[in-house]
């Protein structure tokens, strides 16, 4: 120790006479300055510095008789020479960071680093470009897609589960066992004859008809008539040719059939029947009125007849003949005096004798 101390104290002398002796700035001021310059194991000199042995981003490591750089990025090494931190393969340099590179068939985005996949179809799992799940599906944790737990998997999608009781086809469709047919995912009956599905329900193809058990029937109110239903007849119609008519006897009004009207009857604007101007009723029949000077007996036959003091004359009731009076069988066939009387006062009185001059 002590010729130690006395070997630093005599070095540092000589050092600093010599160092006095140079010009500042010469070279030989430089070349005392690098060579009594003293650095740290981590530096060496560089000029008339100090300067780091290990790169920017890197860390000095001691060894035994060496030392190693420590890149501070966990996926970078160093390189003794050219004595730079490198990225380890499969690694590149993204904002003075390694980071993975991008599989193939993608592209680093500018904005955030990630890697995109070029392909819509595609999405990045495990830094790799693969399919996209189908819909109806979910991205497990080993990068597999499982479908949702109502749904199956079939050639690369995700599908409805077959219903109960029916089997997988191998173009993917459900069967349902037996005649049934899938509707809303489940194996129902077919519709029955003349129905069809509609919103998963049997609807019968005749808006006129309805399902009855097994089949469609026609609604209350209407009649089968050939292949379809249509509404039954009303009163006093029948069916010709599959048009409804009314019956002999009867006539079309509005919508109705009434009874025809009998003979010298006409229908009114209440849609009965009355008898025709210049008839009248008598038992249910319409009768011509009795004329004038004339009135309906009230038994037998009720026809009409000549009142009390007429009398019929070409089927006309006139006023009978009075007193001393009688009818002429031609012309007009008024009354006149009979012979002898003559009238006086509208009145037929006797005619006067006349007496011969004596």
């Amino acid at each position: 120790m002590l010729l130690k101390n006395l070997f630093l104290l005599a070095f540092g002398a000589v050092s600093a006479s010599a160092a006095a002796a140079a010009a500042p700035g010469s070279d030989a001021s430089q070349t005392l300055s690098k060579r009594f310059l003293r650095c740290p194991d981590s530096q060496y000199v560089s000029g008339n510095q100090c300067v780091n042995k290990c790169p920017d981003g890197s860390k000095y490591k001691s060894l035994l008789f060496s030392y190693y750089c420590d890149c501070d990025d966990s996926n970078a090494y160093w390189a003794s020479s050219p004595n730079k931190c490198f990225c380890n393969s499969g690694y590149e340099t993204y904002n003075g960071k390694c980071v993975a590179k991008c599989p193939s068939s993608s592209t680093r985005q500018t904005s955030d680093g990630t890697c995109k996949c070029d392909s819509s179809s595609k999405e990045m799992v495990n830094n790799q470009c693969i399919n996209k799940c189908p819909q109806y599906s979910s991205r497990q944790p080993s990068g597999t897609c499982k479908c949702d737990t109502n749904k199956d998997s079939f050639n690369g999608q995700c599908v409805d589960k077959c219903p109960a009781t029916s089997t997988r086809q191998t173009d993917g469709s459900c069967k349902c066992s037996g005649n049934k047919e899938i509707v809303n995912n489940a194996c129902v009956d077919p519709c029955p004859t003349g129905a069809t599905r509609q919103g998963g329900s049997c609807t019968c193809t005749d808006s006129n008809a309805q399902i009855s058990g097994n089949k469609c029937d026609c609604k209350t109110g209407f009649e089968t008539v050939g292949t379809v239903c249509k509404a039954k007849c009303g009163d006093n119609f029948e069916r010709v040719e599959g048009v409804c008519s009314c019956k002999s006897g009867f006539d079309k009004v509005g919508d109705a059939c009434l009874a025809a009207c009998k003979n010298n009857e006409e229908r009114g604007t209440d849609t009965k029947c009355g008898c025709k101007s210049g008839f009248e009723s008598v038992d249910d029949a319409c009768v011509v009125k009795c004329g004038d000077n004339e009135e309906r007996k009230t038994d037998g036959d009720k026809k009409c007849a000549c009142k009390s003091g007429f009398e019929s004359v070409d089927n006309t009731c006139v006023a009978q003949c009075g007193e001393n009076e009688e009818r002429a069988t031609d012309g007009d066939k008024k009354c006149g005096c009979k012979t002898g009387f003559e009238t006086v006062d509208n009145k037929c009185v006797a005619q006067c004798v006349r007496f011969r001059d004596r």
